[in-house]
């Protein structure tokens, strides 16, 4: 389906907007033929996923550049650029699992929410769910939840699940503190996982959603208030 996307003062958006669109239409190729590994976001707030996904791609982004440097070559230096992780963005259960099912066997590690929709409703432990879905297949799966509610925090890490508040307002340094707790990750994942979460942007007064057309790749302000 199409993607929605909340206007949040961050110019970042757009590139990532741009990104998101690209490694949809080119998971098939780059994941599942080349290689290439994936991150899948797993977030049904409009608000929070436009705010977090710009933070993403740009570190990953800067992560490819620094590594593209190293190359001996233009052509080194273009397969290093293309091959940064993809980001696969999944607002509910079923999405999530569809693209685990398609993409699961280069799967770099699941950022989700705990409380989104799940069999056509919504389901407030739906995250757990997907980490023990997908723990069952991957035992090893490095797993980051994310949730308002505080009271998750005992139940994510017990799963051996990095848990994030999102609320805070230090994102960096939670996420920081929590991977050193995080020993059965991978080296790779420990590489990518320190540097995606920032700070969230607060809202400002004037809110643009943007539609996002994944046939004809158009973006389209549908409200403004």
């Amino acid at each position: 389906g199409d993607y929605v996307f909340s206007w949040l003062g961050n110019v970042d958006l757009l590139l990532a907007i741009i990104k998101l669109l690209e490694d949809k239409r080119n998971a098939d190729k780059d994941i599942n033929e080349v290689g290439v590994q994936m991150i899948l976001v797993v977030e049904d707030s409009v608000r929070f996923y436009s705010s977090v996904l710009p933070h993403i791609y740009k570190n990953l982004l800067k992560q490819s550049y620094e590594s593209s440097t190293e190359a001996l070559n233009e052509h080194e230096q273009m397969l290093r650029m293309r091959g940064r992780p993809k980001v696969m963005l999944a607002r509910n259960y079923e999405e999530a699992m569809e693209i685990y099912s398609r993409y699961g066997n280069n799967l770099l590690g699941v950022i989700s929410d705990v409380s989104f929709n799940r069999n056509g409703e919504k389901d407030r432990e739906a995250g757990f769910h997907l980490a023990e879905a997908l723990r069952n297949d991957n035992p090893y799966l490095p797993v980051i939840l994310e949730s308002s509610e505080q009271d998750n925090a005992t139940r994510a890490r017990e799963m051996s699940c990095v848990f994030l508040d999102k609320n805070s307002k230090k994102f960096p340094v939670d996420l920081s503190a929590n991977k050193q707790s995080a020993s059965h990750c991978p080296a790779q994942i420990s590489h990518y996982f320190p540097y995606i979460f920032c700070p969230h942007v607060r809202p400002t007064h004037r809110k643009e959603t943007y539609h996002v057309n994944l046939t004809s790749q158009s973006v389209l302000p549908c409200t403004q208030y």
